[in-house]
This record gives structure tokens, sequence and C-alpha cells, in this order.
């Protein structure tokens, strides 16, 4: 699962790594929530997407379930990302690296932020679609996620991670000649743990703020 993630390169590191020329402004961020507007990328450039999947089909702009996640392996069979697959509309998500939390006390929950150990960007596989009603057009995106490796799994209680692509995967995966059925396949196993890190950052932080990505030292407690 992933419901928080930041996202601070600069424009040219992503550029550089995505094969993408951005001609869109956006900071830095380091809340991203579910229905932010984000970048992304699909087979016909940079754009920015809605984060929850509004299905073309929906009578209304409002979606009554949660789509900002995807399971892999139940994607295809789901309503409100089957027409996606079907049809190859996949796209990738960057970031600099996402949140998850961990269960530690009743009502007490540590956040830990996990990203790429080499420091480059994670690029996060997904799905969009796009909404038309009422004189509105509304593009829109889900992040795809499947088993957790060996260093998300004891911090995420559901066991699950976003499915992270190499650069060298992004072109084939956001080909729309290349069915989805055989990406997923690909892709079913989850990123490698001895790629990645983690590390506790300040669960008391609300602020969309850079402070959010840095290491949390425990207070120490001193004796009088």
């Amino acid at each position: 699962m992933c419901g928080r993630f930041a996202l601070f390169e600069e424009k040219e590191v992503l550029e550089g790594f995505f094969g993408f020329q951005i001609d869109l402004d956006f900071g830095p961020h380091y809340d991203i929530r579910p229905t932010d507007q984000v970048l992304s990328f699909a087979h016909h450039g940079a754009s920015l997407m809605r984060w929850a999947l509004l299905p073309a089909w929906e009578k209304s702009n409002q979606v009554r379930y949660a789509t900002f996640n995807a399971r892999l392996e139940e994607a295809a069979t789901k309503p409100a990302f089957r027409s996606s697959v079907i049809a190859n509309r996949r796209c990738v998500i960057p970031a600099s690296g996402f949140y998850e939390w961990k269960d530690v006390a009743k009502k007490k929950k540590d956040r830990y932020y996990f990203r790429r150990l080499d420091g480059k960007p994670l690029a996060m596989a997904g799905l969009w679609d796009t909404w038309k009603g009422g004189g509105v057009e509304i593009v829109s995106c889900t992040i795809l996620t499947t088993e957790a490796n060996e260093l998300i799994r004891p911090i995420h209680a559901k066991h699950r991670m976003p499915v992270i692509l190499d650069a060298n995967e992004i072109s084939e995966w956001l080909d729309p000649n290349t069915p989805s059925d055989s990406l997923f396949r690909k892709h079913a196993t989850g990123f490698a743990a001895g790629r990645m890190e983690t590390y506790k950052v300040d669960s008391r932080l609300r602020e969309d703020d850079k402070r959010l990505v840095e290491k949390y030292e425990e207070p120490e407690l001193f004796k009088l």
C-alpha cells in the first residue's frame, strides 16, 4: 500500500531518469496525499493527474471508495481499474520516497520513510483514466501495489508495497501496444529489499515540510 509519498527532485533530474521533458510548474512536496495533483508519465508525456482513479463510467466525479491504490493481482478484475488494464492505460508516478506506518502501541504509530539506496527517484507503476461530465475533464491515476519485500514487511501491517520499476523498464511499461497481463506477471515480485533503505521520521509533523524526510532521533531522557 502507498498512501503518502514525497517528490522533491529537481526537474532536470527527473527528466534525465524518466526520459521525458517536463513542461509543468510543480514544486517540492513532502506530504503528497490521495486526491492531490501528482506528476505522472504516460505514453503521451508528462502531465498532472489526480491521485485516486476516477473511472470513466462513474456518474459523478466523487469516488465512493478508495482508489488511490490497486492490487496488481486484482486490478484486471476490479470494476474501477479493469477498463484501464484492458486498454493498457498505464502510467508511472515519480517519487523521492514513500511513507508507511508501524503500529507500536494502542493508538500510536511510528512513521517510516522508504527510498532507493542509490538515491535515484522511485518509478511507481500505475494506471490512469479520464472522466468527463458537465463540461469537466478529470485525468486521474492509481498506484499499483504488490507483496511487500523483506524491508517493508515488518513495518506495513498488510504487507504491501508499490510496484517499482527500474529506469530501463519504464518505456516498456508505458507502451500502449504491450498487453498489461504480461507486464503484470513480470512485475509481480516486489522491488528488492537490498536496493532500498528505511528510517524512522517524525510522526508528529503535519506540515508539507522537508523535515518530514529527516531521520528522527528519539529524545534522550536525562537523569537528575
